[in-house]
């Protein structure tokens, strides 16, 4: 009688220790896999701030442009109604680029804090710390009589022209630290892959 509770003892025993070993496994293969789809969507999120990030600071170039060539229209216009509405305009773009601005620090502000939730997951790397100090501390242009030295339409409009056409020239320091990052975050899951 004895052996035979023992025997069933030792059943159960092993049925439970095996339906909480299962358990242990199943647990750690989901939190594995919530752990790599948590990466996955950091990464997605990292991907599309960057390029809100990209969008918005091209915006602000523009805008501060714009801006300074229609103050400067205002100062060339010989009519008062054509400089009352260049005035107009140069007003207007100062709102949106004070908008882009306030839109700038909400998506950055966002922009680190995805990066810092990133590196917890996939390594704490100093690397991505240095480029994020640069990416906020990167020097944006000063627009401001940009084209004061022009007098006359033609030669105002052909500098503008020229200053919209080089903004993507412009950008590509800026663009060039979300291309680090993106390069750094790949090089660390190749490697843990």
């Amino acid at each position: 009688m004895t052996g035979a509770l023992i025997l069933s003892f030792i059943s159960t025993c092993t049925g439970a220790g095996a339906v909480i070993l299962s358990q242990f496994v199943s647990n750690r293969l989901k939190d594995k896999s919530d752990l790599k789809k948590l990466k996955f969507d950091l990464i997605a999120e990292e991907r599309r701030l960057a390029y809100m990030l990209l969008l918005n600071q091209t915006g602000y170039i523009k805008s501060g442009i714009t801006m300074e060539y229609y103050y400067q229209l205002s100062n060339i216009e010989p009519k008062v109604k054509d400089q009352e509405s260049s005035l107009e305009r140069y007003h207007e773009e100062i709102k949106v680029s004070n908008s882009l601005h306030a839109r700038y620090s909400l998506l950055i502000g966002d922009y680190c804090k995805n990066i810092y939730q990133l590196s917890l997951y996939i390594e704490n790397c100093d690397e991505l710390e240095i480029i994020i100090q640069k990416i906020i501390n990167h020097t944006h242009q000063d627009f401001t009589d940009l084209f004061e030295h022009i007098n006359n339409y033609p030669d105002l409009y052909e500098a503008y022209s020229n200053e919209h056409n080089d903004v993507s020239k412009k950008m590509q320091v800026y663009k060039s630290y979300y291309d680090q990052i993106r390069q750094i975050i790949t090089q660390i899951i190749n490697r843990k892959s």
